[in-house]
Parts: structure tokens; sequence; C-alpha cells
């Protein structure tokens, strides 16, 4: 028996599903604009989906499959196909390009969103950042990506840092929930001054009592069921969003969040939400620096 290659026509994978949508309209004598207002969408929507010029939803595909009275059968084999479709990671964005604009993105799946998780194994997640801590990492993410020796242009850093403290807006909306999870590496990790850090952990402290915000630390000495590669944010249960050193993977696949949501909620119950003590512990670490610092400075 012939084996079928991945990406082969015989590839199940590799079926579109717009495709088979135009495949089956044509077959149903109808025109793009009639079978649109027959599954209540425009004309340039499922022409849309048809080219594959945007990602088919699921729900979308339903639609049109039930406006074109299909089975049961082929109308979940069409839903199956649009599922596997977004279960791909897609749309790599380079930071370098798109810092200011990926915030701003990120912002607005946020502000549209009701529940937001976020996991960080080594720095403070985007939403609990102070401005100098903020300023800290997107410049150390832009020196990383300029050619060696060249300073990142300071504009570009001051609109992304912006662009990410105008997210923090959000923050006061008590009818979204917010749940932030971190490594304890992420204190004790040098990426602003010792001055910086204490404001750092202060905003964190401030923000974990608030009612609907949830803040737990994973202990340095905790036992892990599994490592802590990489953070990643979830906004509901629609998109995935992980950041890379030089590049952001989004993902709005159903398997894909199934998975990171499931991830997500091992963490938390890792995680410690009596967190003044951890938190007592670096300030500490911090306070001395800073007064070595002063004493070397004066």
């Amino acid at each position: 028996m012939a084996k079928h290659l991945i990406g082969s026509p015989h590839d199940p994978d590799a079926v579109p599903v717009g495709g088979e949508i135009a495949r089956l309209r044509h077959e149903a004598e109808l025109t793009g604009q009639q079978l649109g207002d027959l599954a209540g969408m425009s004309q340039a929507k499922v022409s849309r989906i048809e080219t594959g010029a945007s990602a088919a939803d699921p729900a979308d595909v339903e639609k049109l499959a039930r406006a074109l009275h299909l089975g049961d059968r082929e109308i979940a084999r069409l839903v199956e196909l649009a599922e596997r479709g977004l279960n791909r990671m897609t749309d790599w964005r380079s930071t370098k390009l798109a810092m200011v604009t990926r915030q701003h993105e990120i912002g607005q799946f946020e502000e549209a969103g009701r529940e937001v998780r976020v996991f960080q194994p080594a720095a403070v997640p985007g939403l609990l950042q102070t401005s100098e801590y903020a300023r800290a990492v997107m410049t150390g993410w832009q020196r990383m990506l300029e050619p060696a020796g060249v300073e990142p242009p300071s504009a570009g850093i001051y609109e992304a840092v912006s662009a990410r403290l105008h997210r923090h807006q959000v923050l006061a909306s008590t009818d979204r929930r917010f749940s932030f999870v971190m490594a304890e590496s992420v204190l004790s990790s040098r990426l602003c001054r010792p001055e910086e850090m204490l404001g750092q952990i202060q905003r964190i402290r401030e923000l974990a009592d608030k009612d609907n915000i949830f803040v737990g630390i994973i202990p340095a000495d905790a036992p892990l069921s599994r490592p802590l590669v990489h953070g990643f944010e979830l906004i509901d249960d629609k998109w995935l969003v992980i950041d890379l050193f030089n590049t952001s993977v989004t993902s709005r696949g159903a398997s894909d969040i199934r998975l990171y949501l499931d991830l997500f909620e091992s963490l938390k119950e890792q995680a410690i939400t009596d967190i003044d003590d951890i938190l007592d512990r670096h300030l500490d670490v911090y306070l001395e620096e800073s007064r070595q610092r002063s004493r070397l400075l004066s």
C-alpha cells in the first residue's frame, strides 16, 4: 500500500476548506452573493474564505455548509478542516519591524477579551511592568536586533514603551479577569537597575491586591512537573501569543489553545498566591544593592 506524503493531494490536511466550499457552491449552482445571502455574510467574505485570503473561522464554515444544505457528516468534515487550518502556528511577526504595532495589536485583543492569562519564566509580564522595566526590556530586544555596535533608536523604544503602558488601562476594567503566573527567577533577573526593581516589585504587590487580578509565583525551590521553557499569553479561548527573541508566533488553533490552557492551569496550581514573603526577600536584596551603589557614587 502506497504511503501518503504530508502535503500531497491525498493528505487530508492539504485540502483547503475554502476550495471545498467553492466546489460545493458551484455544484449547487449558486453565486458567491447568493451563498452569502443564505449564510448571512457578505459576498466579499465568502470570496476571502474560498480563496484562502483570510483564515476560515470554523463557525463561518459551519454557516456556509448549512446554507448549502449539507448533511451533518459533511458539515463536521468541513468544520474539522477549518480547525486544522487554524491549528497551525501562523502569523510570524518581526519584533524589529513591528514592535510598536505588536503592542497595539495585543492591546486590541486584550480590550476585546474577557479573560487574560499570562505565564512568564524570565521577565515580568508586560501588563505588570513599570515604564522603567519596560524600557530596559525593549532596549535589550532592540540591541540584539541592531547591527553590532549600533545603539537602537530611542524614539522607537519610547513609542513601544508608551504603547505597552497604554495597554495597562485594561487592568482597570473590573468586568475582566487577569491571571499572571511567573517563576521566582523573574524577580532575580537583573534586567534593570536595583532602584528600578524596587518600583517594579511594589507595582506587582499593588496589582496583586486588586479583586480582578490573580498573581501567582512559582518558588525557585518548587518541584516542577515540566520545564519552564517559554512565556505565553492567552486571551479567552481564542488567541495565543508566544514571544521569541526576534519575533512572535500566534495561533488561533483550537488544539493549540486547549494545550496551552491546560498548561497554564497546571502552572497556576504550582504557584503560590501568598507572595509577600517572596517579594520582601527580593526587595531586601535590591535595597541593599541600591545602598551600595549610592555609597560608591557618593
